[in-house]
């Protein structure tokens, strides 16, 4: 932020940060809050049928308690593809019956989840199920309470932009939360970074990061980053950790039980592109030439993906903080993964808001990017009737091919501003340096204080 955009007065400073006079909440920072407060409460009242993610851990813990072998099919064409038994733990903890009713859901994650799956599900089965919501609700909180404390203070109109971003998100927000899902805590580790000279900080966004590898797997990519980044420590303590759960997971569950979760993954890599609501690179192939394309060039169309994540990594990732390239780089997982849900794209919001604040200067220029990106992912959700709250749903009259169509273009798309967002900061800030250097001089900082992972410093919430 330049001198001249910094705030010079108290009422100034109220105005950029949204607060009312003498401390108390202004409109902008009171709606703020009532939105989040309803992301909390509002999924946590509804019935546990519909929290399909949640009931998949609390049901995987009590299936090794009775048949560890029966936890993965040995054939997964979509994520309802389960074994008889599994079927019946899930409908009993779902209180669903075992009737043509019952669409469980099959449990996707490795052997690893399963001791701290147990740990969370210890009260039995509404405690636990209400504990992965609770779990979820509180990761997507904290996650915007970061993305106000990064940006809300840099320009003017932040605050009514991130507002903006929590209205159009709040359809998403309730569907993951009403479904127990663990991609917020990716979410969370993307928007703390791993720069901060914080250790309370840096910790949280670890563990955050570590409870997405526990539950995801594909996040483990990222250990490339802290590997690059000279994180030696934090990786070190990561990889203690990952080895420990390992070891604690043989007592759920055989050994032979990684064989199966492994054959299960990749049988369902290949078979993803014809899995519905997918952002995936993969069912957009499907979507062009027809639901078996990816099926059929399931190699090649991985390969795209890696190609076009390496491009992504090596075009946004030069001369980045550790922060923006920890967000990048999670966000780069998205275009190699075949499976891409709508809750996974929480970590595009993540990365465009650390991508916003990393800048030095003219973030009033790139601050429309934050809720236009939001509204365009969350699109499907709010207009598709892909929530669980038929009620919030605005059904468009529009095909399902449509959608099938859209939902990978947006998620290009957004990476694409994202990009452009990340280019365009690094080429003002050169810029920007050329101007301010003369021979014998030194550059000056701005008033805005700078952290050391390259983020501004501003006062929370």
């Amino acid at each position: 932020m330049t001198p001249r955009s910094m705030p010079n007065t108290p009422a100034d400073q109220a105005s950029f940060t949204g607060s009312g006079r003498r401390g108390r909440p202004g409109p902008l920072r009171a709606t703020f809050i009532v939105i989040l407060a309803l992301w909390v409460a509002l999924p946590l009242a509804i019935r546990h049928s519909n929290s399909v993610d949640a009931t998949a851990y609390v049901a995987a813990v009590q299936q090794v308690r009775k048949d560890p072998d029966a936890l993965y099919a040995d054939r997964v064409d979509t994520w309802s593809d389960i074994t008889p038994e599994y079927r019946k733990t899930w409908c009993a903890v779902a209180q669903v019956g075992t009737s043509r009713d019952c669409v469980a859901s099959a449990f996707l994650s490795s052997p690893l989840a399963l001791p701290v799956a147990w740990v969370l599900s210890l009260g039995g089965r509404p405690i636990g199920i209400y504990v992965f919501q609770f779990l979820s609700a509180a990761a997507l909180v904290a996650s915007m309470l970061v993305i106000w404390q990064l940006l809300a203070g840099r320009a003017r109109h932040a605050p009514a932009a991130i507002v903006g971003t929590a209205v159009v998100l709040t359809p998403l927000a309730l569907k993951t939360v009403a479904l127990g899902q663990t991609s917020p805590w990716l979410f969370l580790s993307v928007c703390l970074g791993i720069g901060s000279v914080d250790r309370a900080r840096r910790g949280t966004s670890t563990v955050s990061w570590l409870g997405a590898v526990v539950f995801k797997s594909t996040p483990a990519a990222l250990a490339a980053v802290l590997a690059w980044r000279r994180q030696f420590a934090v990786l070190a303590r990561a990889i203690v950790a990952l080895v420990a759960l390992a070891l604690l997971s043989l007592a759920f569950a055989p050994l032979d039980s990684w064989s199966r979760y492994l054959t299960m993954s990749r049988h369902l890599s290949h078979v993803a592109g014809g899995i519905p609501h997918n952002f995936s690179i993969a069912a957009l192939t499907s979507s062009i030439w027809g639901p078996g394309f990816a099926s059929r060039h399931a190699t090649e169309v991985q390969l795209v993906g890696l190609g076009a994540a390496v491009a992504f990594c090596v075009t946004t990732m030069r001369r980045v903080s550790d922060d923006v390239a920890w967000a990048l780089a999670a966000v780069a997982l998205l275009l190699v993964a075949p499976l891409v849900w709508s809750h996974y794209l929480w970590a595009v919001i993540g990365a465009t808001a650390v991508v916003t604040a990393a800048r030095r200067g003219h973030v009033d220029q790139v601050l429309w990017v934050l809720p236009v990106v939001a509204f365009a992912l969350s699109a499907p959700v709010t207009f598709g009737a892909e929530t669980v709250f038929s009620n919030v749903v605005i059904s468009l009259p529009l095909s399902q091919p449509f959608w099938d169509l859209y939902r990978p273009l947006a998620l290009l798309a957004s990476l694409g501003v994202l990009a452009g967002v990340t280019i365009s900061g690094r080429r003002a800030e050169g810029r920007g340096r050329a101007d301010t250097k003369s021979p014998g001089d030194h550059p000056v900082e701005s008033e805005a204080s700078v952290s050391p992972s390259g983020l501004p410093s501003h006062s929370a919430i």
